[in-house]
């Protein structure tokens, strides 16, 4: 089904959560993923626990002519089913790749083939269970690598 706005209308009618998703599938606004319908609530929580104005910029992707703000990365995380301890990880991401050094928009307009991958190490990836032994690359079977990915 091609992606249409008319969902746009049954889910700000609707607040059932599963009928919200299903507007979001037909919408095409989701991947295949499920998607966490972001409230209020859920955005302020997210902005809190990375320290955050909604209006404050993470940064601009020269390039794209984009301007990256911290309530439309905090809406992507809720609806990744990011956890707001994740949030930080993620503005960390984004932060990385707005840096004019990191070039985005080379990698994002390749034909050739280009991939990104976001590694986090340290005492933050222990903190929040990040898989960074056996497997790390395997199945997404913790919450944190099946949804700061996405979010990003």
């Amino acid at each position: 089904m091609a992606p249409t706005n008319d969902a746009t209308s049954c889910a700000s009618a609707s607040t059932d959560p599963a009928a919200l998703i299903e507007a979001y599938y037909d919408a095409g606004w989701t991947d295949g993923l499920p998607v966490v319908p972001p409230t209020e609530a859920s955005i302020a929580d997210m902005l809190k626990a990375a320290c955050l104005r909604g209006d404050e910029v993470l940064g601009e992707i020269a390039g794209r002519n984009t301007v990256v703000v911290a309530d439309k990365v905090a809406i992507n995380a809720v609806m990744a089913g990011c956890r707001p301890e994740y949030l930080p990880v993620v503005v960390a991401a984004v932060r990385g790749l707005c840096h004019p050094d990191f070039a985005y928009h080379g990698p994002a307009s390749s034909t050739g083939g280009s991939a990104m991958v976001l590694i986090v190490n340290g005492p933050v990836a222990q903190r929040l269970g990040i898989n960074g032994g056996n497997n790390a690359f395997g199945r997404a079977t913790d919450p944190t690598r099946r949804s700061v990915a996405p979010s990003g």
